[in-house]
């Protein structure tokens, strides 16, 4: 940074520094001396912060701290505080490196009381914030600075053309988070948790403040903690693949830690992602003799990976064990226990399958006519059309639309509501063209194939069918002649 002295001003505020500090040294207690020291130095600071001349700048700042000792004047103290902030905001601008003392300066700050959630505040902190120096020192002043602190408007999720988009403060949350664990500091995560433990309670729009509170937990080794935080955020992100990398983390039973790397695995379609998911879950199933499903998983890794870690792998190797080919399948299933278990205590919907693409591996329910959708269910053999289903259901509000996320879904041998599954008997009636049992139209194909006749009297089984693009909902009869 370049300096610009005014030689002959620089020397007057020396002067009348040197004048004001005879005074206070010699009548300490006098708030008048006590006073004009104070702006005395930080008109110093100021000129020092206008020239660039950060050792001096450090000198005036340490005075200015020494004194405070004595004398506190929180409308004086702005000011300092303004101008720390400023010479911050020229160095992150600077193209030269950062001398060595911009810590000191820093943790000098902290000495002074920044007033919260005002402009000032968000100054500093963002200027902080900005010079993204995150070693530990620096993230611990970021932390004491509290980001919680910062003005309400920058947790406000940002909304551009009927699109969310995340919240400076959210953002803020996901880089400094990601130094703190590599960090892996005890006085940092202890921070941190206080700072996100508030956030969480005040501010809901960050979706991830209990997957990092659960996370620093674990990583200061108390895991009872970490996972019933990680539970009431797995609740509701249940596709949170990281998260449930966590939980496999955080559980000791071995049996846990395969369902919950198993539901990971089929929680994210980027395999590029999943490297480390995949090899520890690998190395479990290995260890639990799910050698097939161990080697289908294991090809999927990329051969560096695989090179890496031949030791573990080398013994799947033997043309003995054949691959499962339905690797996710195999996952779906072995995440269900996990699943109830987190999801028990949810109310159980009870739906029926109307629908089954197997290119895309979904199954189309519906439970009312507000509640219905699709479910990812990897292993299609177990699900037909016709068959009930008990759900655990998560709504989901959007700027959009209301969506319903399915949690955890079996089969049921309970009757889904009336309005949308009927069992009777009609007569089969031929108008306008087309063959109606009751009010449902029923395909020319079906009465042809099956040989029924005009006013045959017949029993079956139908779905009341979602609406869809506006349409009125339609009946779709899944069982003629039915018997049970």
């Amino acid at each position: 940074m370049s300096i610009n002295r005014n030689n002959n001003h620089e020397e007057v505020l020396k002067q009348t520094l040197n004048d004001i500090k005879l005074k206070f040294t010699s009548n300490k207690d006098n708030i008048i001396f006590k006073k004009d020291y104070f702006k005395s130095l930080t008109s110093l600071l100021k000129y020092n912060n206008e020239i660039s001349n950060i050792i001096f700048f450090k000198q005036y700042l340490n005075e200015i701290v020494e004194l405070k000792e004595y004398f506190s004047d929180s409308v004086l103290e702005e000011e300092v505080i303004w101008q720390i902030g400023k010479l911050l905001n020229k160095i992150i601008k600077s193209d030269e490196h950062y001398p060595n003392d911009l810590s000191e300066i820093m943790n000098m700050l902290l000495k002074f009381e920044i007033p919260k959630h005002s402009i000032l505040f968000k100054f500093i902190f963002l200027n902080v914030y900005d010079l993204n120096i995150f070693d530990h020192k620096h993230l611990e002043i970021l932390l004491k600075l509290k980001i919680s602190k910062l003005p309400e408007e920058l947790f406000k999720a940002v909304v551009d053309e009927g699109e969310k988009k995340p919240s400076v403060a959210e953002i803020i949350l996901k880089n400094i988070s990601k130094k703190i664990f590599e960090l892996n500091k005890i006085k940092l995560l202890k921070l941190f948790i206080e700072e996100l433990i508030y956030i969480e309670d005040k501010y809901k729009n960050i979706p991830f403040t209990n997957y990092l509170i659960s996370k620093s937990y674990f990583l200061i080794n108390q895991n009872q903690k970490a996972e019933k935080i990680l539970l009431k955020y797995l609740q509701k992100r249940s596709k949170d693949f990281l998260g449930w990398e966590l939980f496999s983390l955080i559980v000791d039973d071995e049996i846990k830690k395969i369902q919950a790397l198993c539901k990971s695995y089929i929680s994210n379609i980027d395999e590029s992602e999943l490297v480390n998911i995949k090899i520890e879950l690998i190395k479990l199933l290995i260890k639990n003799k799910y050698l097939s499903e161990a080697k289908s998983l294991s090809l999927k890794l990329p051969l560096s990976f695989r090179n890496e870690n031949s030791k573990i792998i080398d013994i799947l190797k033997n043309d003995t064990i054949k691959l499962n080919k339905n690797i996710h399948g195999f996952c779906y299933e072995k995440s269900l226990p996990l699943l109830s278990n987190i999801f028990e205590e949810w109310r159980e919907n009870i739906g029926i399958v109307y629908g089954v693409n197997k290119d895309k591996d979904l199954i189309q329910y519906v439970v009312s006519d507000k509640i219905h959708g699709v479910y990812k269910a990897f292993n299609l053999k177990t699900f037909k059309v016709g068959e009930f289903l008990s759900l655990k259901i998560q709504k989901v509000v959007s700027l959009k639309k209301i969506k319903y996320n399915v949690l955890h879904v079996v089969k049921s041998n309970k009757r889904p509501k009336r309005s949308i599954y009927r069992v009777t008997i009609d007569n089969l009636v031929f108008k306008n063209k087309k063959y109606y049992l009751g009010k449902v139209e029923i395909d020319h194909k079906v009465v042809r194939k099956n040989k029924f006749l005009i006013n045959d009297k017949i029993k079956y089984r139908a779905i009341k069918l979602p609406k869809s693009n506006n349409t009125s909902p339609k009946w779709k009869v899944i069982d003629l002649n039915y018997q049970k």
